[in-house]
């Protein structure tokens, strides 16, 4: 995936005459104009996915653990899970022969579920064509309190109390898993189809834009010694947008620009052999989390006060890392061992929390900071941890 989004972003900086897009014609939902949506055909599911989700089991056998097995047919993959309240939401993904409009195609398609916990219920939120990934999908809690899911060609807004789909909100090609709502949900960020490659801040409606950070043209004929920005992240506080600045085969560093495009900072650590790929925020808005899933997993910690590096000693060879959304910790699978693995920024310390007998296709932690949903085998489990 990363591999794509350089070639996309190295395509933006060659190309000239593409026009801005602004002028195409896609006009997305207005906040205030939310409306239910509620058509059969945003919801209707195969009746062998149906019959697997009516016989949904749930097994309490591991102490700390709640296994949850969907019993979908093998088709289908169990993509994505979190947790909000006593809801579970699901993501499962087929591939189909046709898309939504009855064209011939081969195409990945997403069925979202909620799943409440305690009445052991599901509905069928949303199915449509689109995908998801382990890096990108996630959900995003508003200020307002409703719930934002990150699908690779479009967002879900889902009402907070019901978790119903309020708005399906279509995305540009060259911004799919290459975007980010601001945290009051008045703005989207994202890579803004032009011939450098700019970050832009643009409304729902892509009526009015904000260039922030732009691509450079190098004197290669072929823009092997170009670079453009991408994969921008807004601060918990909604006023800085991080990014990574690519280069054609790597990445250059990572960068951090304010709302208006003045204070733009670039950290670019010494090490050739560190290429970050994806960054998270810290909670203290002060911390940058950066690493690289291509070649040797490494991450490194960046304080954008001083621009100072410091190299997060993770156990093994790691994927899945997650935030802890209360505490300055995170979570990382490491696959010489098969435990999950904790790390304690403050001390630079790992230990494992618990084992994993699958391959883990997806890991987040529940809002609260106590437990992890690990996604593994079409199963879903629910871990509580203990101090």
């Amino acid at each position: 995936m990363n591999k794509f989004i350089i070639l996309v972003i190295v395509l933006s900086l060659i190309l000239t005459g593409c026009s801005s897009i602004a002028t195409e014609s896609r006009q997305l939902v207005k906040q205030e104009d939310m409306k239910l949506a509620d058509s059969k055909d945003s919801k209707a599911i195969d009746e062998s996915l149906e019959a697997g989700l009516n016989n949904i089991t749930v097994n309490n056998s591991e102490p700390n653990i709640k296994e949850i097995n969907l019993n979908i047919p093998e088709k289908y993959s169990v993509s994505f899970a979190d947790r909000v309240g006593s809801d579970l939401i699901v993501s499962i993904m087929d591939f189909r022969d046709t898309d939504s409009e009855g064209n011939e195609s081969y195409i990945p398609h997403l069925t979202l579920i909620k799943y409440n916990l305690y009445s052991r219920k599901h509905e069928v939120i949303f199915s449509g064509d689109t995908y998801t990934d382990n890096f990108n999908t996630r959900l995003k809690v508003l200020q307002n309190g409703n719930i934002a899911f990150y699908a690779s060609t479009k967002i879900l807004i889902l009402d907070k109390e019901n978790l119903w789909v309020l708005s399906e909100v279509n995305l540009p090609e060259h911004s799919y898993f290459n975007y980010d709502i601001s945290p009051d949900g008045s703005k989207i960020v994202m890579n803004q189809f032009s011939e450098l490659g700019n970050i832009s801040i643009t409304d729902w409606e892509y009526s009015e834009w904000k260039t922030l950070v732009t691509g450079v043209r190098g004197s290669d004929p072929h823009g092997l010694d170009s670079k453009g920005p991408g994969y921008p992240h807004w601060s918990n506080d909604g006023s800085q947008i991080s990014y990574i600045m690519f280069l054609y085969e790597s990445s250059e560093g990572v960068g951090v620009v304010d709302l208006e495009g003045k204070n733009n900072n670039l950290f670019i650590m010494n090490n050739p052999q560190f290429s970050p790929s994806y960054t998270y925020w810290l909670n203290d808005d002060k911390h940058i989390l950066a690493f690289q899933s291509i070649g040797e997993p490494k991450a490194y910690l960046i304080n954008i006060l001083n621009g100072n590096f410091r190299e997060i000693e993770l156990s093994g060879l790691f994927q899945n890392i997650k935030l802890n959304p209360v505490e300055s910790k995170a979570v990382y699978l490491n696959l010489d061992d098969n435990l999950i693995y904790m790390i304690d920024f403050e001390t630079n310390k790992s230990r494992p929390i618990t084992s994993v007998q699958d391959y883990v296709a997806g890991l987040e932690w529940d809002d609260t900071g106590n437990e992890l949903i690990a996604v593994q085998n079409n199963k879903i489990r629910i871990i509580t941890l203990e101090d």
